[in-house]
Formats: structure tokens, C-alpha cells, sequence
């Protein structure tokens, strides 16, 4: 005999559902492993080990992102062919004559976000706020005693 009206037996919802939470640890822990493991690996090495690499003709391709400078080495395959190194800061003339010298392929790369990228990050704190005020509204009704009927649900009504 389970009396509906006892306060002893009325156990509250709790806010924080443990479904949502693993859901969204599995999520971060997905983004974390997709940066982690399907970047192209290659190996930092100083500014002068690349201007020798360049020297002695190992070098095949760079290809300029801001101050970084990612290239090929003639040599090698997979990551060990891949290198990164940053140039520094009072720019070098004499780079681009040298590596035209050489032959060797040059690209750049914009360092500067896409309009539809920026929109997105501007957009994402107004929808976690959104969400917020959604989610805890509809915890709040739930303790009120109204929380059955959803959002878009419709009230069935027996006859």
C-alpha cells in the first residue's frame, strides 16, 4: 500500500541526468581523439635545420601558415618526410630567392577563420544559454506536477 500523497516515497528528478553526461564525455573524448590521432604527424625541428635541409636539397615542398612553415623532405616516407619549423620573427629576405633557387614548391595557407566559422562560434554561447534555460524549465516544471506533456507532444484525452 503505497501512499501517493507521502513525502517519504516521493523521490525528486534530479537535474542532471547521468545519460546526458556520458553522451557528452563521449563526444569531447571523440573530438579529443580525432585532433589526437588523424592529424598529419611531422617532426619540429629548428629553423636552421630546415635552412640546411634546404642547402643540401632534401627539402621538396613548403607550404606557409602565418610564422609556420610545414614542408616535404625528398627523402622518407609517411611522417618521417614531414617536418614543421617556425620562422622567426624579423621575416627572412632571403628565404623565397632560396627557395626558388632550389626548386621547390611553395603554397600559403590563410591563418584567418571562414564568416561562416565565426558566425558558428559567435552563435554557440547564445544556444548553450538557450539550452539552459530550456532544460532547467522543464525540470522545474516536472516538480511543479506538470512536467508529463512535452514540448511538442499532444495531450491525448480519453472519451
Amino acid at each position: 500500500p503505497r501512499d501517493p500523497m507521502d513525502p517519504q516515497q516521493y523521490k525528486a528528478p534530479s537535474p542532471f541526468d547521468g545519460h546526458a553526461f556520458m553522451w557528452l564525455e563521449a563526444m569531447f573524448l571523440g573530438y579529443f581523439l580525432l585532433l589526437t590521432f588523424f592529424q598529419p604527424a611531422s617532426q619540429q625541428i629548428s629553423y636552421t635545420d630546415f635552412k640546411k635541409a634546404l642547402m643540401s636539397d632534401r627539402v621538396v615542398s613548403v607550404t606557409f601558415r602565418g610564422d609556420q612553415i610545414h614542408g616535404n623532405y625528398s627523402e622518407g616516407t609517411g611522417d618521417e618526410s614531414r617536418f614543421r619549423a617556425v620562422q622567426p620573427t624579423p621575416a627572412d629576405e632571403t628565404l623565397l630567392p632560396l627557395l626558388e633557387e632550389r626548386n621547390v614548391q611553395i603554397s600559403a595557407e590563410s591563418t584567418s577563420q571562414s564568416a561562416w566559422l565565426s558566425i558558428l562560434l559567435a552563435m554557440v554561447p547564445w544556444l548553450l544559454i538557450v539550452l539552459f534555460f530550456v532544460y532547467f524549465g522543464r525540470i522545474a516544471q516536472q516538480r511543479m506536477g506538470g512536467g508529463r506533456e512535452g514540448l511538442f507532444e499532444i495531450e491525448s484525452t480519453a472519451v
